[in-house]
């Protein structure tokens, strides 16, 4: 049980820590400041380069949470997903200002998404080998 209460926490801390330092990056480097002015809008480009990190982050924290779980891999990664999923129906409910209506329910669901296909991968590359 602690094992995959472990494997589920560390995979959510890599996917959040992940995005926090990439959006400050991306923040920095398309928006020109490390935290943009009230009222400043996102770019296009600044969204989308947002939606590409935050899937490779969620592919990568589904794979962890699969690969370093002691059963039921992909099991793991569900639950991973449902707790993403969790977390973002509040941004869905009230968006923030200037963001385009489209893109709450898209980052909503390109997390438990990518979780689910991280788990589908490492649940199918490190399955048990049955011996013939």
């Amino acid at each position: 049980m602690l094992r995959s209460i472990i494997a589920i926490a560390s995979s959510f801390v890599l996917i959040m820590a992940g995005v926090m330092i990439a959006t400050v990056i991306a923040t920095r480097l398309m928006l020109g400041s490390f935290i943009p002015a009230a009222g400043t809008q996102p770019t296009e480009a600044f969204l989308a380069v947002n939606l590409a990190y935050s899937g490779v982050f969620a592919v990568a924290g589904g794979f962890l949470a699969a690969r370093f779980s002691p059963r039921a891999p992909f099991l793991h990664a569900i639950i991973l997903a449902g707790l993403l999923l969790a977390l973002a129906a509040p941004s869905m409910a009230q968006p923030e200002p200037g963001i385009p209506s489209w893109y709450p329910p898209v980052i909503a669901f390109l997390g438990p998404g990518g979780v689910l296909l991280g788990g589908a991968v490492a649940a199918s590359v490190f399955r048990p080998q049955r011996k013939p």
